[in-house]
């Protein structure tokens, strides 16, 4: 996923990646105490549009 986080980089975009341990953790442990707290330190302003780009169980960890 860098390689795609770098050409949005390159097309103008600010790109944060979001790490969570897979392997160690369940669906909700993950979005509770990582993908949450993540989004929330974000600051992300009011009425701005955001794009989200996953891979694999990333997608489905954020539709959780």
């Amino acid at each position: 996923m860098w390689l795609v986080g770098l050409w949005l980089k390159l097309c103008g975009y600010r790109v944060k990646s979001i790490g969570y341990p897979s392997h160690r953790s369940s669906i909700a442990d993950a979005v509770q105490n990582h993908i949450n707290p993540a989004l929330d330190r974000l600051e992300i302003e009011e009425k701005s549009q955001v794009h989200f780009v996953t891979n694999s169980l990333g997608g489905i960890v954020f539709r959780a």
